[in-house]
């Protein structure tokens, strides 16, 4: 089989370059996987002639869509695996995607920090 030609939403193509090095090695080997292996490298989520699935790559999921017979698949997402409430409070704030990562990772222990305060001052 010939390697299939991958192509990247503008969506997936931001959250690719935002990435952290690690994190961009990672989606990239995942990518050249799925250019290699086509459908047979993702999770197939909806069967027919237009297909969707997505791919776990490290701490990321990739979201991906093609057609029987095409020799192209889009990648539709790229996506960190798992979202804590923090990242979505300052996903509203103007600040670039990779800012807005290290600020939701910043604030993720905030909430339980301040809860166990709380509650310590309220016992002594």
């Amino acid at each position: 089989m010939s390697r299939l030609d991958v192509q990247l939403s503008a969506e997936a193509a931001t959250a690719l370059r935002d990435a952290s090095r690690s994190g961009a090695a990672t989606l990239a080997a995942a990518l050249d996987d799925i250019a290699r292996r086509g459908a047979d490298a993702v999770h197939v989520d909806r069967v027919g002639t237009e297909w969707t699935g997505h791919a776990s790559a490290g701490d990321y999921v990739i979201t991906v869509a093609g057609r029987a017979g095409d020799a192209r698949i889009v990648v539709v997402r790229i996506e960190l695996e798992e979202r804590h409430r923090a990242h979505d409070a300052v996903d509203v704030l103007p600040l670039q995607l990779l800012s807005r990562r290290r600020l939701g990772g910043g604030l993720q222990g905030l909430d339980l920090d301040v809860r166990y305060t709380w509650r310590a001052l309220r016992r002594t």
